[in-house]
């Protein structure tokens, strides 16, 4: 009787004792988890590699050329104050100005900061296993905009050691 009870307490209070995210964590983004590859112009490939934290998603960015890194970037999804934020760390330099989400429909959301320099908006679309990403805005008084075509990374594709 008494390990029935004990065995009983213990199912109860486990389930209880896991870790919980907190109550604000944004979840709407959680899609984008994974690796994301983008190598259609070999030898040119870009990666974007995204997780899952408490308060949103964290993730890195970088482009390698021949087997060398040309750019590196630190990306961040969360929640400041009453907005969603997107946060790109370029480098080892400051961190950049939040850019604000300003639309979330239809599988594509959009993050806005007219103090850039360049780019002011950045875009995710998701689709099926891909994810087509683009920045754009003003620089140099003309307007541009860089596409990233991406296909998710299967289980299967990454090597084992």
């Amino acid at each position: 009787m008494r390990i029935t009870l004990f065995l009983l307490i213990v199912v109860m209070v486990l389930p209880s004792c896991r870790h919980k995210a907190p109550a604000d964590r944004i979840t709407q983004f959680d899609w984008l988890e994974g690796e994301w590859v983008n190598d259609a112009e070999f030898p040119l490939i870009t990666r974007e590699i995204w997780h899952r934290t408490d308060m949103g998603m964290a993730g890195i960015g970088f482009t390698v050329e021949n087997g060398d890194t040309i750019f590196f970037e630190n990306m961040e999804i969360k929640k400041s104050g009453n907005h969603i934020v997107y946060i790109p760390t370029i480098g080892k330099a400051e961190k950049n100005k939040a850019f604000k989400l300003i639309s979330n429909e239809n599988d594509e959301f959009v993050f806005e900061n007219n103090e850039n320099d360049f780019p002011q908006r950045i875009y995710y679309r998701q689709a099926a296993d891909s994810l087509y990403a683009w920045i754009e805005g003003d620089k140099n008084g003309k307007t541009l905009r860089m596409d990233f075509p991406y296909k998710r990374k299967k289980t299967a594709d990454i090597p084992s050691d």
